[in-house]
């Protein structure tokens, strides 16, 4: 599969269409839909909450590394679109896979999931997971939220609800109040329509905040 520009010549049957019908050029202003749903659901939400000033937009691709020195991060994508922040992926216990089958956990704790997959209710009703975490910065004081989803709007409407972050604050407590934390959601859509999310499980993040990403 191929998702950035670079990865051209990594792929035989890509390369070879372009033998054929010429190089392709580089368009840079796409983003996803679902995304850019979720981001204006986000903007709204900071402006009710008084931070309207202090919030600026940008696409994770042509961020400089320095902004992770400088400023808070909220992030948001699928595996393949946050791959700008392919170091901070890698430090992490949950792992959402490609085409946002599941979630991987590498170090289940007792009682917990190795995988937390998609569960198929009927023809129009699913349940697909997702990952929401608070990172370090890699500067004192700063942090990185990053939702990982399919369904980015979802994870957007849990952290800005009162019933959404009443059970996400649960769930925190219930596992020591860590200053950073990786936790996995589910979201039951019908007709790609999200009807509610809810945490499933956390860890706590103790890795040091990585020097490559973006």
């Amino acid at each position: 599969m191929v998702n950035d520009y670079s990865d051209i010549p990594k792929d035989p049957q890509f390369e070879a269409l372009t033998k054929d019908l010429g190089k392709p050029s580089l368009e840079q202003p796409y983003t996803v839909s679902w995304d850019t749903l979720a981001a204006i659901d986000m903007a709204r939400y900071l402006d009710s909450v008084g931070a309207k000033q202090r919030v600026s937009f940008d696409v994770t691709r042509d961020l400089s590394p320095m902004v992770l020195e400088q400023a808070n991060v909220i992030t948001l994508g699928t595996h393949q679109t946050l791959q700008p922040l392919h170091d901070y992926l890698q430090a992490m216990n949950f792992t959402l896979s490609q085409s946002e089958l599941r979630v991987t956990n590498a170090h289940p704790a007792k009682g917990e999931q190795t995988s937390y997959e998609i569960i198929r209710k009927s023809r129009d009703r699913e349940v697909r997971p997702s990952i929401i975490s608070i990172l370090p910065g890699r500067a004192p004081g700063l942090k990185v939220l990053l939702m990982q989803s399919r369904d980015t709007g979802a994870l957007v409407a849990l952290i800005s609800s009162s019933a959404g972050s009443n059970s996400i604050e649960e769930m925190w407590r219930k596992n020591g109040s860590p200053k950073y934390f990786e936790m996995v959601t589910y979201t039951e859509v019908e007709n790609n329509r999200a009807l509610r999310t809810w945490p499933v499980a956390m860890h706590v993040f103790t890795a040091q905040a990585p020097a490559n990403s973006m």
